[in-house]
């Protein structure tokens, strides 16, 4: 029962995430495109197998802020714009971005989830605790890389043994141009990188 209640709320967590993602409006012959935001934007999903334990963890994650909720990003060669919703443009990424991380070694019914290898001594609990974040911030050929100003644990308290894991994690963004790419990075313990997961307005 247990464990049929976790598969369903996972399974719930990735259904509202693909649900709450940038929606596409028009194209035409990729020479124009209207794409709107809402928040939490999700970033995707990846797998690792943790060749010990031989079980595997799938992460997700997603961006929140509401100044995200009806953005509205306009695309054409050699030129995009992004908009909030009473028309006034965009010209930086909000002061502060949250990300919500889920990382899960529940099995459930993932499939076409390409999965690579990797080795950790831990038990299963130990791993999913011991992640690591960083946000990385690429606008051409300069990279700016801060860590996380707060990162909380969410649902099920740390001393107890679980096997899910929820993070939230707090960044400060401050004056960060609109076309900038944001790369949450995600490590175990040991400073290996499990995974990253883009964020790109314009």
């Amino acid at each position: 029962m247990r464990e049929t209640f976790l598969r369903l709320a996972l399974t719930a967590t990735i259904l509202f995430t693909s649900l709450a993602q940038p929606s596409l409006l028009r194209a035409d012959d990729d020479q124009y495109e209207e794409l709107s935001f809402h928040s939490p934007v999700p970033l995707g999903l990846d797998a690792v197998r943790v060749a010990e334990l031989k079980r595997t963890v799938y992460l997700l994650a997603s961006a929140e802020n509401q100044s995200l909720d009806g953005l509205h990003i306009s695309r054409q060669p050699h030129f995009a714009r992004a908009v909030r919703s009473d028309g006034t443009d965009v010209k930086t990424y909000p002061g502060a971005m949250d990300f919500r991380v889920t990382a899960s070694a529940i099995p459930n019914d993932f499939t076409g989830v390409l999965e690579y290898e990797i080795n950790s001594k831990q038990s299963m609990n130990d791993f999913l605790l011991g992640l690591k974040f960083r946000l990385k911030i690429f606008r051409g050929i300069k990279m700016t890389e801060i860590s996380p100003t707060n990162v909380k644990l969410i649902g099920v308290p740390s001393y107890q043994p679980y096997d899910e894991r929820i993070y939230r994690l707090s960044f400060d963004t401050p004056n960060v141009p609109v076309d900038a790419r944001l790369v949450l990075e995600v490590y175990d313990s040991s400073g290996t990188r499990l995974t990253r997961f883009h964020l790109e307005i314009l």
